[in-house]
Formats: C-alpha cells, sequence, structure tokens
C-alpha cells in the first residue's frame, strides 16, 4: 500500500491475496492515477472469499476498524473474508469505514464477520456517516454477526448522497438495524435476504426521490420490517415516485410493525406479504403515522397478522391516497385501525375510508411463517 500512495498506478492494478489469514489495519488514502476506467481492486488470489481472511480486533476507539479509506476514489474489494473483533460483545468491531467521499465503492462477493453479541454503530460491517458521494454499490456479500450490517449516511437532510446500491446480500444475526440508510437521493435496496433481526429490518430516513426497496425477503423480532421515515418520494415525472414492491416481511413473536411509514409522501407500496405472529393486539402488519398529501397508494398487498393483532393500521389518514386490491386478514378481535378508531372487519374498514372497496379479507395460507408464497 506504501508504494501504491507513493509511486501511483498507470492502470487497473489487482491487489491479489494469497491464500490465508493475515492481521493487518490500513489506512488507504487517494491513490495517484487511479481513475474510472483504472480502478484498484484487492481481492482473492483464488477467486473464493473464504480463502482469504483479513482480521483485525480493535480495542480503543480510534483503531476501530479492519480497513478505513480516507478518501481514496474507485476502490473495489472482492472475494475476501473480514473478520473484526470476535470477543462476544466487545465494544468495538467496526469492518469497514468509509471516511469522506470515497466515490464510486464497490463491496463484492465478500464475506464479513462482526462482533457476536452486539448492537451498536460501533460494531457494523460497513460504515459511513456524514459523506457525500454519487455511487457506493455493496452486492453480493455475507455478513454475519455485528451490530449494524450497513450505516451509510449522507450529510444531512437537505444534501443528499446518491447511487446507493445494496443488493443481493445475506445478512444473519445483527444485534442491531440490518440496513440503515440515511440522507439519501434514490437509493435502492434490492434482493437482500435478512434473518435473526432483532430490531428493524430495513431502515430509510430522510431517503428521498425514487427510492426503491425491492424483492427483499425480512424476518424480525423488534420494532420493524421495513421503516420508511421521513422520506418523500418523487411526484412521477421526471422524479419517480418512491417503491415498496414485492418484499417478505416476516414478523416474530416480539415483531411490532410489518411495513411502518413515518412521515413519508409520494411512495408506492405495492405486491408485498407481510405475517405477523406477535400476539399482541397493537402490532401491525402495515403502519402509517403522520403522513399528508394523499400520496401513499397501497394496492395488491397481503397484510396478515397470524398472531391476532392488527392487518392494517392507519393512524392518519391524509397520508394515504389508493388504498385497493389488498388482502387483510387477523384472527383477532379487530382487522384494522383507521383514523385511530378500531375496525371489526373488512367491511366496517370500507366504511371508514371509502377505500378498498376491491379489497378481500381471507385466510392466505402461507406456505410457512417465514416462506410468504402462497398456493398459486
Amino acid at each position: 500500500i506504501g508504494d501504491l500512495l507513493l509511486r501511483g498506478v498507470s492502470d487497473t492494478v489487482r491487489m491479489k491475496f494469497r491464500n490465508g489469514v493475515y492481521t493487518l489495519h490500513p489506512i488507504l488514502l487517494p491513490v495517484p492515477g487511479v481513475v474510472p476506467s483504472k480502478p484498484l481492486y484487492f481481492e482473492s488470489e483464488s477467486g473464493t472469499a473464504a480463502t482469504v481472511t483479513l482480521f483485525y480486533g480493535a480495542t480503543v476507539p480510534d483503531s476501530n476498524y479492519i480497513v478505513r479509506l480516507f478518501g481514496p476514489d474507485y476502490i473495489r474489494f472482492q472475494n475476501l473474508s473480514f473478520t473484526s473483533n470476535t470477543s462476544p460483545g466487545a465494544t468495538y468491531g467496526l469492518i469497514m469505514w468509509l471516511d469522506g467521499g470515497v466515490e464510486d465503492f464497490r463491496i463484492q462477493n465478500c464475506i464479513l464477520n462482526g462482533t457476536p453479541t452486539t448492537s451498536g454503530v460501533n460494531q457494523t460491517g460497513v460504515y459511513a456517516t456524514s459523506s457525500r458521494y454519487t455511487s457506493r454499490t455493496i452486492a453480493n456479500n455475507t455478513f454475519t454477526n455485528g451490530g449494524y450490517g450497513i450505516y451509510l449516511s449522507g450529510i444531512n437532510a437537505s444534501v443528499l448522497s446518491s447511487g446507493t446500491q445494496v443488493t443481493n446480500n445475506t445478512f444473519n444475526n445483527q444485534g442491531g438495524i440490518v440496513i440503515n440508510l440515511l440522507n439519501q437521493n434514490a437509493p435502492t435496496i434490492s434482493g437482500n435476504t435478512i434473518t435473526g433481526a432483532p430490531q428493524t429490518g430495513i431502515q430509510l430516513q430522510s431517503c428521498d426521490n425514487g427510492l426503491t426497496v425491492l424483492k427483499n425477503k425480512v424476518s424480525f423480532n423488534g420494532t420493524s420490517g421495513i421503516y420508511v421515515y421521513s422520506s418523500t418520494g418523487g411526484t412521477g415525472l421526471p422524479v419517480p415516485r418512491g417503491l415498496i414492491a414485492n418484499n417478505f416481511v416476516a414478523g416474530g413473536a416480539s415483531a411490532t410493525y410489518g411495513i411502518y411509514f413515518y412521515s413519508s409522501t409520494y411512495e408506492d407500496v405495492v405486491y408485498n406479504s407481510v405475517n405477523m405472529t406477535n400476539t399482541s393486539t397493537t402490532a401491525s402488519a402495515f403502519y402509517s403515522y403522520a403522513g399528508s398529501s394523499n400520496s401513499v397508494n397501497v394496492q395488491n398487498n397481503i397484510f396478515a397478522n397470524s398472531g391476532g393483532g392488527l392487518a392494517y393500521n392507519v393512524y392518519t389518514p391524509a397520508g394515504i391516497g389508493t388504498s385497493d386490491y389488498n388482502d387483510f386478514y387477523s384472527p383477532g378481535n379487530y382487522l384494522a385501525n383507521w383514523n385511530n378508531v378500531s375496525q371489526f372487519d373488512l367491511a366496517s374498514l370500507q366504511a371508514a375510508s371509502g377505500k378498498d372497496a376491491n379489497s378481500i379479507s381471507w385466510y392466505p395460507n402461507f406456505t410457512s411463517a417465514t416462506d410468504l408464497h402462497t398456493p398459486s
């Protein structure tokens, strides 16, 4: 790395690790000569992530990372394993720290092993805060343990980062929020599988314009499966509306909200399947609070609360535009809540809301509590 920083590069460079376990702790600065057409790769020689492990066990805050990228652009990590502090409950266990702009960063086909039994930001797999950038890709990786899986934040709600893509990753046993994006312009979260989440699976705060949350499978046992907070989609053309579609969300015995919207507007919630098993009467498969502009459309979803709580809970009707062609199911005393008034069944919900004329209330017959496929 010293030679890279001193001499720079004249073409694409691939730094290959031979099989083994390496204890290292680098800070990577901008490398002269690295440009979009000539990126810098760090990868295993074998092409298999499990054959190379990069390890560091931090014990103080100043050294809390395995790799720290301090401003370099066009960096690629692929086919590598990273293992942070392995002591359960350890205070420090950050794996990848993106410090500064770090444009066009990509981490793909890697294994990230975090600190067991932790729940904080200090034990995150891929971490960046208060940074502005236009392209970051996190794809086809496996995250195990750690506090947060991914924590990426732009500068603030007015100065957004863009180009964030979190796709086709597998997350297991994170103790905190699994995917946490803040202050983003049109991020994409697609095709991820999340299991064993005791808090929130996917949390989006101030993620505006063409936000896309698509084809994720979330199994959680905490506050929310998918939480969209203070996010504003586009109005159509030229800026797309937000889209939350074709997701499976399975809530366990302590889960509260399957899909939770808080003060968010211009979003489409379509073709999602949610199953809640918490027996609490306040648990909700879908919950909307503090919206406005009648701009969130809710269509063609299955919202089931098999535990007996609410299938559909709209505290603030002003947030909902179209709501129709949904399947609401609960064996409890109340099917839904509209405008903070409990609704016994679909007929009472239709009367109170003036919506869901073509919706149904049938048992969805999911394959299992977490496999939300239904018979064809």
